[in-house]
């Protein structure tokens, strides 16, 4: 009789109920490892969070202290939820924070647009005394931003971790890989009647090849029907929410030229073949600022 390494009868790890307990100590051993990713997720989003506060708090001890010159924000008055109409005299309150800060204040919501920003509509959720950046307000929500005139958008299907997990956002750079079998010329047997040669037929091989679809990277426009928010408008907390709910059939909207629509087609086989995204650093714009084209 076989003995397994804990000294007991092997035979006994057959049964059924052996094999139950092994089930679920398996079972219990993926719950826990799951549990612990979301824990340390979790923790990274508090930290984040608690990092930018800290950094806020601290410019405001800055600018109370500092004799020196001042400059005035805008602030989150109380807590501002995503996609409701903004009123600034509600809605926002000034903030003073060292001159000095130019960069800061080039960013962020300033009294001297107040009027610009009554029925302006946030991207994401800001809490209050937090700073309301310009990434945070809504653009031209019904409209899709190309970078010149000779550029196009163009919808393909990816799925899944072929798009990143639900990760993708829009204003990311990718790069576009299709895999596709490997063929082989197949000659079947020469049947009774001589005057009817075999033809050559091809057949997969079994194996499979991965091809570089463009050599440059394109801006992702939109995800499935999202034309925002942006990388950087979107918090730790946004992606982890958004990677538990991947659309099985998700499509993503790509910047191209048409030469390089005509390529994804004969690539990809005008769809049929499985595309996988490679998320890339960001790169420079063609034409500079974007240019609307309205959404149909």
């Amino acid at each position: 009789m076989a003995w397994d390494a804990a000294g007991g009868p092997e035979c006994c790890l057959h049964t059924p109920k052996a094999r139950r307990g092994r089930n679920s100590r398996l079972f219990a051993g993926d719950a826990v490892q799951n549990k612990s990713s979301r824990v340390f997720l979790m923790l990274a989003v508090v930290l984040g969070v608690l990092a930018m506060v800290t950094t806020f708090a601290f410019l405001q001890s800055a600018s109370a202290t500092d004799r020196g010159p001042k400059a005035t924000i805008y602030v989150a008055a109380r807590n501002l939820r995503p996609n409701v109409p903004l009123d600034p005299d509600k809605d926002l309150r000034e903030e003073q924070i060292p001159a000095n800060l130019a960069g800061l204040r080039q960013r962020v919501l300033v009294p001297e647009n107040k009027g610009a920003y009554k029925g302006e509509r946030l991207n994401r959720p800001v809490p209050a005394g937090s700073p309301v950046w310009q990434a945070d307000l809504i653009r031209n929500p019904g409209e899709i931003q190309l970078s010149g005139p000779e550029m196009r958008a163009m919808s393909i299907q990816a799925r899944g971790a072929q798009a990143l997990s639900g990760l993708l956002v829009p204003g990311d750079w990718v790069k576009l890989f299709v895999t596709r079998p490997v063929m082989r010329t197949y000659t079947p047997p020469a049947g009774g009647n001589d005057d009817m040669p075999p033809v050559p037929m091809l057949e997969s091989s079994g194996k499979f090849e991965t091809l570089l679809v463009l050599n440059q990277p394109v801006r992702v426009l939109a995800v499935g029907s999202r034309l925002t928010p942006w990388r950087q408008q979107v918090s730790a907390a946004e992606q982890y929410e958004s990677a538990g709910g991947i659309d099985p059939a998700q499509t993503v909207t790509l910047e191209v030229t048409e030469a390089q629509a005509k390529s994804i087609l004969e690539l990809t086989g005008a769809g049929q073949l499985p595309v996988t995204l490679v998320l890339c650093p960001p790169q420079p714009l063609r034409g500079g600022e974007p240019t609307s084209l309205p959404a149909r």
